[in-house]
């Protein structure tokens, strides 16, 4: 299939009107248009995972609006109770401001078929020469601009020369669609979790564990053992607890990486290291009720990534975790990382999305054996 999801915004597929709504004094890359340039645009605002949509209200109500939805507020996997991976804004093309249009996650949904007046102001973007070019090719269905009417912002134009062509666009790309805005959030939370680490325990995974993490400021190591650390960073105010714990063992079975071998993998490491430090015989165990596994590509190595759920065995207390499991070819170690959150009566989606962005920065160091 021709994939027309396009992540730059200079491989553009559609030529914009330079109308008032349009206008931007960036490049499509979104960096200044002439050097000496002076940037007075204020920096984008928004919650993270806010996505405002900007759409006709009736074709939001009816099937166009259903499949964005379908699209961006199905429930994260993994969490205890159902959160949306994105909280959706809707907003009528007729009522937007300049503070709306300053948002992080902006997306312009429009038909060239819509005559009322939301869907006549949402079509001004569009020139005569690019209406045509949409008619002519029901493959064209979006763009992107970066920095369009404020700093670290996306601005998405999903369009079609009718509802139908659209609505089938948005379904046969719609993994694209969810990645697209799934690693945006990821890259601007990792741009500011990340800006401070605690480089003092990287060195000490490097040395003493065979690994590299970068962990924010306020991360301490909890429990240190010869192959095993938990690292946590308690959150007394919002009664948040966040942690990471890695482990390493001799390879020896390949049977670890399927269910079964994953599960009894997590149950032997939690129930030896991650007690309560007041009451060693309360435990953390696996929620059986929940285990969602699959393959994936961790930078390089074959893994096996895990969601799931946690709980204390005295039930007073719980929550999601997720977790990579892969084999150090070097030194045939098998590295078991996962991060778990437990935030009582709180929103969790957030807390987990840190912990991805944390556990995507777990590297294998090359040990030196040279004598």
């Amino acid at each position: 299939m021709r994939n027309h999801f396009l992540f730059l915004a200079g491989l553009a597929l559609i030529v914009f009107s330079c109308n008032n709504d349009t206008t931007s004094n960036v490049d499509e890359q979104g960096s200044g248009a002439s050097q000496g340039f002076i940037d007075t645009r204020p920096s984008a605002k928004g919650a993270p995972g806010e996505v405002f949509v900007v759409i006709d209200p009736a074709q939001w109500e009816d099937s166009l609006g259903k499949e964005i939805r379908r699209t961006f507020a199905i429930s994260v996997p993994g969490l205890p109770q159902p959160e949306p991976m994105f909280t959706l804004r809707n907003v009528s093309p007729l009522d937007m401001t300049k503070t709306l249009r300053e948002m992080k996650s902006l997306v312009y949904v429009a038909t060239l078929d819509n005559d009322s007046r939301a869907g006549k102001r949402l079509n001004r973007n569009f020139t005569e020469a690019s209406m045509e070019e949409i008619r002519n090719d029901p493959d064209k269905f979006q763009f992107i601009k970066t920095d369009e009417f404020a700093k670290g912002q996306k601005v998405v134009h999903l369009f079609g020369a009718d509802e139908e062509s659209l609505i089938q666009n948005i379904i046969d790309h719609r993994e694209q669609l969810r990645n697209y805005f799934t690693k945006l959030e990821k890259d601007r939370l990792a741009a500011t979790l990340l800006d401070v680490t605690e480089t003092g325990i990287d060195t000490r995974l490097r040395n003493n564990y065979g690994c590299s993490l970068k962990l924010p400021r306020g991360y301490e190591i909890a429990q240190p053992e010869d192959d095993f650390i938990w690292i946590r960073r308690l959150d007394a105010t919002l009664d948040v607890d966040r942690a990471i714990f890695i482990y390493r063992e001799p390879y020896t079975d390949e049977s670890v990486f399927t269910e079964e071998g994953l599960q009894a993998l997590r149950d032997r490491i939690t129930s030896k290291y991650i007690h309560d430090i007041q009451k060693p015989d309360i435990i953390m165990e696996r929620q059986k009720e929940l285990f969602l596994s699959k393959e994936v590509n961790f930078h390089g190595n074959y893994a096996m990534e895990v969601r799931g759920l946690w709980r204390l065995n005295d039930l007073s207390l719980g929550g999601p975790y997720i977790s990579y499991a892969m084999v150090d070819q070097s030194t045939n170690q098998l590295y078991y990382i996962e991060g778990y959150v437990a935030a009582p009566g709180t929103e969790k989606r957030t807390y987990m999305m840190e912990m991805e962005v944390i556990l995507d920065t777990f590297r294998l160091v090359k040990q030196n054996t040279t004598n």
